[in-house]
């Protein structure tokens, strides 16, 4: 006599994949509608799956750092003047940077003194450093787009004229001088710089044999290190 089939319990194993199927997908409805409920909706959906550059914040960071670049570039310390000077010199005077005094004639041991303006026999003129103070011939230019750096950095150098044997920077007929707007940068014997212009020449006599003066512009720093460079982020 056949024997009845029994039926076992358990599941077939479609039935198996159907189910973790949709447990799979349970789960993920699940994660979305948390960071629905939890993110405020849809932005915070994509937020969470490519965070949004700030470019406005970006922005304003590359602004300041350019402008923090260009207060660097043209750093300077306080002058010690505080302001550009001017000055008048007669012939065979002789002017101290550091505190703008004035000496006629002084003797060329005397280290109290940068730089004399001579005047001297055939219309024979020159600029001559004292012992200890060193000179760069800058070229003609605008006073005020010199930097501090160029001043600070420069090729200082001192050399005794071959023709004259003392420490000139030119020793010239007056028709051949350095014109107006020639710009020569010192280290003075007191370590400091100095940014100096010749603004022009003045007759004071229809004689051409007269000593004639020579008006200057100029500016002395101290030397100091620069601050700290500007850098993304900081």
């Amino acid at each position: 006599m056949e024997q009845p089939k029994i039926r076992r319990k358990g599941m077939s194993q479609e039935t198996q994949n159907r189910g973790g199927c949709a447990s799979w997908f349970k789960w993920i409805i699940g994660v979305i509608i948390a960071l629905l409920a939890a993110g405020g909706g849809i932005v915070a959906l994509l937020n969470y799956i490519d965070p949004p550059t700030n470019y406005e914040a970006t922005r304003i960071a590359q602004n300041d750092l350019e402008n923090n670049l260009e207060d660097w570039i043209n750093f300077s310390p306080q002058s010690l003047s505080g302001d550009p000077q001017e000055a008048t010199l007669q012939g065979l005077d002789a002017i101290d940077f550091e505190t703008g005094h004035i000496s006629a004639a002084p003797s060329q041991t005397d280290r109290d003194w940068d730089l004399q303006f001579g005047c001297w026999p055939e219309n024979m003129e020159s600029l001559r450093v004292f012992e200890g103070v060193s000179w760069f011939e800058y070229g003609t230019a605008n006073f005020e787009s010199i930097k501090y750096r160029d001043i600070r950095d420069a090729n200082f150098a001192a050399q005794k004229h071959a023709q004259t044997g003392y420490f000139d920077l030119y020793y010239l007929h007056k028709g051949n001088v350095p014109a107006d707007g020639f710009i020569y940068l010192f280290k003075t014997l007191d370590d400091h710089v100095v940014k100096f212009q010749i603004v022009g020449y003045e007759l004071v006599d229809s004689n051409p044999l007269v000593c004639r003066n020579i008006s200057i512009r100029y500016e002395a720093f101290p030397v100091v290190a620069d601050p700290p460079r500007p850098v993304s982020g900081g």
